[in-house]
């Protein structure tokens, strides 16, 4: 990921108050991003629907067409 776009991607999180920046106390140049609470409970909800989605597809999906699938996806969630 380019900077460019991972900064723009942080000021996204941060105008929808997802994140706030804490500046490094041993780099001014750095900063740290951090979840706010309701980053904290969006990320909660985010991760329960991805674990009943990934259980349902497992149970409609065949052994081999699951494996095939994780396959696939692996190689569009890798860079």
């Amino acid at each position: 990921m380019r900077k460019a776009s991972a900064s723009a991607m942080v000021q996204k999180l941060e105008r929808r108050g997802l994140v706030h920046r804490v500046p490094c106390r041993y780099d001014a140049r750095a900063q740290h991003i951090m979840l706010t609470e309701e980053g904290r409970a969006t990320l909660g909800e985010a991760s329960v629907v991805y674990t009943r989605t990934a259980a349902r597809m497992k149970e409609l999906l065949e052994p081999r067409q699951y494996r095939a699938l994780e396959r696939a996806l692996a190689k569009v969630a890798t860079p």
